[in-house]
């Protein structure tokens, strides 16, 4: 067996892991770096795959090259996991993508926005509970974690040569807002039937204790919301999430109960809150979801008219330079910011230095022109220390492999590991992009 770290060990994001067996290889996520990818133009995402390799943008997959790849499994829809695929697919036509319902519908509409709706037609849907067989050295089972998306897994993939575990992203929720609870007992489950290799997130693995529940995140939300009503009755309230938080987004909707009017405004929410209706996650009703400047601008100046009348929920939680929630702290709409407006960003910045500065520029704007900023309103979609130590003990592995981070990351991963009994270099690996490993 070999396992091939191509992407997500040098930095956050760009993950894609291989593994190899029998002379058959199956790609285990392929996602973009979102920090290379948010300050690019459509006409440069666009560029030729060597062009976005050569930046960094989509991970370097050449120590597979000319290998026969059987499948490509996709463990949730968030872009740093699935978003390069529609680029780099037609690499490998012979091998289906396999993906939970939710993420499929992501994938369709990704596929189909940047003009590669053929590859639609190698989704295999995968549900919960089921096994999908491959090939005769590898089967397939997408296990339900709890996460800040919807349809999230954890792959694991079971071959002659012993049982590989892929846990890329995910939280240990038991009062999740949207779908069922972690289910630790599958868990522990799995680590009787045995796992040869851990690939696990370390992403928050230098914070200590737990991380907290979604449902706790809801109730700081209502919290904010209702006081908002009641101190911002002539202004506007802006909710800024993750596009893809689902239950965060549901959350708003049911916490104005009609109050106010809703209007989302930017692309990606089109794209994740879609793809939630067309699965039955969510239902929008008669919400209206803008994505051009031409009609966002339209729409602000019928806000503008009367600001205590809405809600906006927009993109731009992390201060992308792209973002409505951005462009409008930097006055590029006729929108027009006042004191009784109110700014909740249900996010935390990504604990990179490239989200940490595009935050703080948001913010400092923001309150340049007066704006009343709520933060914090959030709980993360990432384990903690000891929900990881959790997991190395209920699924016991032979071997971990830290994943998705960089070096300090990876090492604070390792340093838990140890405290549970593993040896660096022996049976707990740092690995790096493009490193490939023989297991025997």
């Amino acid at each position: 067996m070999k396992a091939y770290t191509l992407g997500g060990y040098n930095e956050v994001g760009r993950n894609m892991t291989a593994i190899e067996v029998g002379r058959e290889v199956v790609i285990m996520d392929m996602g973009y770096h979102m920090d290379k990818i948010i300050g690019m133009s459509d006409e440069e995402r666009a560029a030729p795959l060597s062009e976005l390799r050569r930046q960094g943008a989509v991970p370097d997959d050449t120590p597979i090259k000319g290998k026969k790849v059987v499948a490509i499994v996709i463990s949730h829809g968030h872009l740093d996991h699935i978003g390069a695929v529609p680029k780099m697919a037609d690499n490998y036509p012979n091998a289906p993508i396999i993906v939970t319902p939710y993420s499929a519908e992501v994938l369709k509409r990704m596929a189909k926005e940047e003009g590669r709706g053929h590859i639609s037609k190698r989704i295999k849907v995968l549900n919960y509970g089921d096994r999908y067989h491959i090939s005769n050295n590898f089967e397939v089972e997408l296990v339900y974690v709890t996460h800040s998306i919807p349809n999230s897994s954890m792959i694991l993939l079971r071959t002659k040569e012993g049982n590989i575990a892929y846990l890329n992203d995910f939280k240990i929720d038991f009062s999740p807002t949207l779908e069922d609870p972690f289910n630790k007992q599958y868990f522990k489950k799995l680590g009787k039937e045995g796992i040869k290799i851990l690939f696990m997130e370390s992403l928050r693995a230098e914070e200590s204790s737990r991380t907290s529940s979604e449902k706790i995140a809801k109730e700081m939300l209502k919290d904010v919301i209702n006081r908002a009503y009641q101190e911002s009755k002539k202004g506007v309230v802006v909710v800024s999430t993750f596009s893809s938080h689902i239950a965060r987004i549901k959350a708003v909707l049911e916490i104005n109960k009609g109050r106010r009017n809703v209007v989302m405004l930017g692309r990606s929410l089109k794209l994740y809150t879609g793809a939630a209706v067309d699965v039955g996650l969510m239902d929008r009703g008669d919400i209206r979801v803008h994505t051009k400047r031409k009609t966002i601008m339209q729409v602000l100046k019928e806000i503008e008219k009367n600001k205590g009348e809405w809600i906006i929920i927009s993109t731009g939680n992390q201060g992308e330079y792209d973002a409505v929630l951005t462009r409008m702290a930097r006055g590029e709409y006729p929108f027009k910011w006042e004191k009784e407006d109110e700014v909740v960003i249900s996010s935390n910045p990504i604990p990179h230095p490239v989200n940490i500065a595009q935050r703080y520029v948001l913010e400092r704007r923001l309150r340049e022109q007066k704006v009343r900023i709520i933060d914090g309103v959030h709980a993360s979609g990432h384990a903690r220390k000891e929900d990881l130590r959790d997991i190395i003990r209920w699924l016991n592995p032979e071997i971990l492999i830290p994943s998705h981070g960089y070096l300090a990351k990876t090492s604070a991963l390792a340093e838990v590991a140890m405290q549970e009994g593993y040896e660096l270099n022996r049976n707990v690996l740092l690995s790096s992009n493009g490193k490939a490993w023989e297991i025997k």
